[in-house]
């Protein structure tokens, strides 16, 4: 979202937010797939990207799941709000 920090979502984790209408709980980190460490074009391991992610950031992880605890609706621009 606009305005957050890389990563601030991690902190969320354990916790219910809210974006437009629909409430969520933070699962866990989603930890990256080794798969990306394949050329798309050859399938050969040409980069070893999950170690350069460690290297540079210190985990492998890249976002969160969120589980819905409600339904409705959410719009391009909408805020995302801890509950």
């Amino acid at each position: 979202g606009e305005g957050l920090k890389p990563f601030e979502e991690f902190d969320w984790v354990g916790q219910d937010l809210r974006v437009g209408d629909v409430g969520f709980h933070a699962e866990d980190r989603i930890t990256r797939c080794a798969s990306t460490k394949a050329n798309p074009d050859t399938g050969h391991r040409d980069v070893d990207t999950l170690a350069l992610m460690d290297a540079h950031l210190g985990h492998r992880d890249f976002g969160i799941a969120l589980i819905a605890s409600t339904d409705g609706q959410i719009t391009i621009g909408d805020e995302v709000a801890l509950t």
